[in-house]
């Protein structure tokens, strides 16, 4: 669950009714100490105790907003539709991009297939295929045209297949924040 902050909803309502019986007991307790206090000093502890839930409520609902104020979100839709008028209509693409290629698909209306990202790797890996980088690049870009590149933490993380485009294919279109490649017309290695 740690790798996307909404896979735990589920468990909220289960939560939710666990605690409460703990909060009953834990109610009626202090209800019983506090019906043996003066009314102050009831009335002080009452509203002690309700000024911290409230706080407590508002921290977490500030730290869950944080994450939604700290990033400007307006230039999404242009920045895809400029990739999208950037590739190629002859032939199908592959991509290693963020969000599973959706925000391509959405904005820019052009489906592409998916380059494994390093936790996918690692999947393979575990799986015990015992395909070597070659072989993989072989199978996956066969019948692709183009290789679209946007998410350079996990291109920079994968070294062979960086080496591999930037050596062996011509770039059709490059910025800070795409590259694209052309995988139609590898380049010769040998001098």
């Amino acid at each position: 669950m740690y790798t996307h902050s909404y896979y735990h909803l589920q468990l909220v309502p289960i939560v939710a009714l666990s605690l409460v019986p703990i909060t009953q007991f834990g109610l009626e307790r202090l209800y019983s100490i506090l019906s043996t206090r003066k009314s102050f000093q009831r009335n002080l502890v009452i509203s002690c105790l309700i000024i911290i839930a409230l706080g407590v409520m508002l921290y977490s609902s500030w730290q869950a907003l944080i994450p939604l104020y700290s990033r400007d979100y307006r230039n999404e839709p242009a920045y895809w539709k400029e990739i999208a008028s950037q590739l190629p209509d002859d032939g199908k693409i592959m991509a290693l991009t963020q969000d599973y290629g959706y925000r391509l698909m959405y904005y820019g209306w052009r489906k592409v297939t998916l380059w494994p990202n390093r936790g996918e790797q690692n999947l393979i890996k575990l799986r015990g295929s015992g395909k070597t980088f070659e072989e993989l690049f072989a199978e996956r870009s066969e019948g692709k045209s183009y290789f679209l590149v946007t998410s350079f933490n996990q291109f920079n993380d994968q070294p062979m297949i960086k080496q591999t485009l930037y050596e062996n294919y011509p770039i059709v279109a490059e910025t800070k924040g795409y590259v694209i490649f052309d995988l139609r017309q590898p380049q010769s290695t040998s001098p």
